[in-house]
């Protein structure tokens, strides 16, 4: 049985990196700035004002204070990524290639907190394509 050399020990730890590099860079994240600001502006507005700018709620569900929470999910599809990298296994003398792919839902869903006055008081969103 051949021993590993610090060299091949050094590159299977290079491409490890490697491969955790390249899946973390295609994770992404989203920081809400839009959606953020867009629902902001609806506190202390009636909840009509919601009404017109995104339109019929998915559903409609009681708050448990007398109020009602007004959802909307947008669905925008799934989307599929992938990576691959290639590399040199100086101990066994070969080449290997590492690939991967995920699939994701895309979605934002926003909630609007509504009070019995038709008073929207809070809000919530939450997703991967809420931007």
């Amino acid at each position: 049985m051949e021993k590993k050399t610090v060299f091949g020990i050094i590159m299977q730890a290079a491409l490890i990196a490697v491969f955790v590099f390249f899946a973390l860079a295609c994770a992404t994240t989203y920081d809400f700035t839009k959606t953020k600001a867009s629902l902001n502006s609806l506190q202390g507005q009636y909840i009509s004002v919601a009404l017109q700018k995104y339109g019929p709620p998915s559903y409609i569900t009681d708050d448990g204070q007398g109020g009602k929470i007004y959802v909307w999910n947008d669905n925008m599809g799934t989307s599929t990524s992938g990576s691959s990298s290639t590399g040199y296994n100086s101990y066994l003398g070969t080449y290997n290639t590492y690939s991967g792919s995920s699939t994701q839902t895309n979605y934002c869903e926003k909630d609007v907190y509504v009070n019995a006055d038709g008073i929207i008081y809070n809000w919530r969103a939450k997703g991967n394509r809420c931007d």
